[in-house]
C-alpha cells in the first residue's frame, strides 16, 4: 500500500515533539502534508548528541521514543506507530495479542536495540510500540545501537530489554514478544493481578503550543 493511502485515515490528533542538535528531520513535510491529524513540534538542543523523538497520541497509551536519527526501516515502525495512535487500532499480528498485553502483571519498560537497516529489527521494533499504543504502563525506547552503543550483555540486533533484562533476541514474532515479557515477570515476583489498561499514568503531551502543526524550526 501507498504512504498516502496509508495515512489516509480518519484520526484523533497525534503530536510529535522531536529534540535534537540540528534541524528537524527531512521525512516530516512529506508526512504532515499526508496526514493532517499529525502535529510536530522541534526543540532544538546542542546539548543532545542524537535526536530524541517521543509520540503523543489521545487515549491512554504508555511512553514511546526514538532515539538516533529515524530512518530507513525505522521510519516503518514510526509511521505504522503514528497510524496506531491516530486511529486507534495497531495492525496485530495475531488476534489475541492485545489480551496477552492486558494480562501483563505491572508496568515495564522496553528498550528496543536496533540497526536502522535491519528487517528484522523494524518487524521487533513495531511489535513493541504496539504494545504501548494500547497500554499505559508500557514503555518504549527505540534505540539505534550505532548511535546509542550498545549494553554489554547485547551482542545481537535486534535485541529486548525488559526493565534491563534480555527477554527477546533476532526476529522474535509479536506473540513471541509479548509471551517473553510475560514470562519475565512472572519469574521475579508472584502476579499482582494488575490490568495495565485500566490502572497505568498515560503519557501526556504538554499543553503548550497544542494548537500548532508546523515545526518551529528554521
Amino acid at each position: 500500500m501507498k504512504l498516502a493511502e496509508y495515512l489516509k485515515v480518519e484520526g484523533q490528533r497525534v503530536k510529535v515533539i522531536e529534540r535534537g542538535p540540528r534541524v528537524r528531520s527531512s521525512f516530516w513535510p512529506k508526512l504532515l502534508a499526508l496526514a493532517p491529524w499529525l502535529e510536530l513540534e522541534f526543540e532544538r538542543d546542542t546539548s543532545l548528541e542524537s535526536r530524541c523523538v517521543e509520540l503523543f497520541g489521545e487515549h491512554n497509551h504508555g511512553r514511546m521514543r526514538f532515539v538516533g536519527d529515524v530512518e530507513d526501516q525505522q521510519i516503518l515502525s514510526l509511521v505504522e506507530t503514528l497510524r496506531a495512535l491516530a486511529c486507534g487500532r495497531p495492525q496485530w499480528d495475531a488476534d489475541d495479542t492485545p489480551t496477552l498485553v492486558g494480562e501483563l502483571e505491572r508496568g515495564v519498560d522496553l528498550d528496543v536495540y536496533v540497526s536502522q537497516l535491519c528487517p528484522y529489527c523494524v518487524k521487533v521494533s513495531a511489535a513493541a510500540l504496539r504494545f504501548a499504543t494500547i497500554a499505559a504502563g508500557v514503555s518504549v525506547r527505540i534505540l539505534r545501537a550505532d548511535i546509542c552503543g550498545l549494553p554489554e550483555q547485547v551482542h545481537t540486533l535486534p535485541t529486548v530489554l525488559a526493565d534491563g533484562e534480555i527477554v527477546a533476541q533476532g526476529a522474535a514474532s509479536e506473540q513471541t514478544l509479548i509471551r517473553q515479557i510475560a514470562t519475565y515477570q512472572r519469574a521475579i515476583s508472584p502476579s499482582s493481578g494488575v490490568n495495565l489498561r485500566s490502572t497505568m499514568p498515560v503519557a501526556k503531551a504538554p499543553r503548550a503550543n497544542q494548537r500548532r502543526r508546523r515545526s518551529t524550526a528554521a
